[in-house]
């Protein structure tokens, strides 16, 4: 069938097999090795700031637990536990001993600066009554097995320090004595001569963790940090999400419906990969398990925003072959035709020939010659 196609095509297709077909080949595999090294750059970034918050969130609750442990250590807590927790169960909230100790321990704290990076100090008795709350908020004389609060963080909290007798800290979940707002509770136990007083209680917004799970340093124009916890076979997040509305302790799906990204980090696995986020966009991501919190963490970017250098690269790369290609056959096909028109004369002047016409051979000749083919006389 090639043999059937003028010469000139025919010169054009081997042009094309010889030159252009490798070149394609070439760009494409140097294309593809592009995009491997950037993704693989780009998941190395993503662990590595995964890495980075996953630092600042643990040495943030260590801190914090630090700060619960030396309270419940101090003077004045020691002092106060047990005494709240006798006038109050013996006069009330209205008995005056009862205020003028709990005045007294508000303006110890206040003056000592002792919380001011929590929205509220409380004290339980060994009954779980909250005898002290530095906010006066209403949870103030209630029972923490029995009262409206018993199935909150804070009792949960509670019954921790009590049984394990060590500084914990607990879930961040939606109080209604904060206003609905998702807080968590550092508690620990007071201790004096060996004996449980009290429990301490700090009230933690998680605010607090914004500055960690907001920075989008390094995560471009659409890069996030999705953070979520489980609950039974649930999961919902615990941070703002970028295409879902006021989601932070409001949205709330299966596990067997959550990225898997967040599947794995809230198994405890750590990782990075190309995948599909929350909202069903393939994104670069890495994924970690906050033990502190009993959290998943996945650090993520768009695909098409983080490897948007090498779809360039490729559009830039197939306009230019495409250019290329077109320009070269076209000038390929245009000598092809120069080389082909003499040696199509000399083949229709040799069947005139064998056909016994011999007038136009000195013409084919001539046009040999002009071609740059030297043909002997033969007349």
């Amino acid at each position: 069938m090639i043999k059937a196609l003028p010469i000139s095509l025919q010169l054009l297709l081997s042009y094309l097999l010889v030159a252009a077909l490798p070149l394609a080949g070439l760009a494409t595999f140097y294309l593809a090795s592009f995009e491997s090294l950037l993704r693989d750059t780009v998941l190395e970034s993503m662990a590595t700031i995964a890495d980075k918050k996953v630092e600042q969130i643990n040495n943030h609750i260590s801190d914090r637990l630090i700060d619960v442990e030396q309270l419940r250590k101090r003077k004045i807590i020691l002092e106060r536990a047990a005494s709240l927790g006798y006038l109050f169960r013996t006069g009330g909230l209205d008995a005056p001993d009862y205020q003028s100790a709990a005045s007294q321990l508000r303006n110890d704290l206040k003056s000592a600066n002792a919380i001011s990076d929590y929205d509220d100090l409380l004290l339980m008795d060994t009954a779980g009554n909250v005898v002290f709350s530095f906010a006066q908020n209403r949870d103030l004389g209630t029972h923490l097995r029995q009262g409206p609060y018993r199935d909150t963080q804070l009792a949960k909290g509670f019954e921790l320090a009590m049984q394990t007798r060590q500084a914990r800290l607990t879930r961040f979940a939606p109080y209604a004595p904060a206003g609905n707002q998702p807080v968590g509770f550092l508690t620990a136990p007071v201790i004096a001569n060996g004996m449980v007083k009290g429990v301490l209680a700090l009230q933690l917004n998680a605010r607090t963790l914004e500055t960690v799970t907001v920075n989008r340093t390094g995560l471009g124009r659409t890069g996030e940090t999705v953070l979520a916890q489980k609950d039974g076979s649930a999961v919902f997040y615990t941070a703002p999400l970028k295409h879902i509305q006021d989601a932070a302790y409001r949205y709330r799906v299966t596990l067997q419906e959550a990225s898997l990204p967040m599947q794995a980090a809230l198994v405890g696995a750590a990782g990075r990969g190309v995948m599909r986020d929350y909202g069903g966009i393939e994104s670069v991501a890495a994924w970690r398990y906050l033990p502190t919190l009993g959290w998943g963490m996945v650090v993520k970017i768009d695909a098409r925003e983080a490897l948007a250098p090498a779809i360039r690269l490729r559009h830039i790369s197939y306009l230019a072959l495409a250019l290329f290609l077109i320009l070269s056959g076209a000038v390929a096909y245009f000598f092809g035709r120069r080389l082909s028109r003499p040696i199509q004369r000399l083949t229709e002047a040799a069947d005139r020939i064998a056909l016994g016409d011999f007038s136009g051979i000195r013409r084919s000749m001539t046009t040999m010659n002009w071609a740059g083919f030297r043909m002997p006389s033969i007349i």
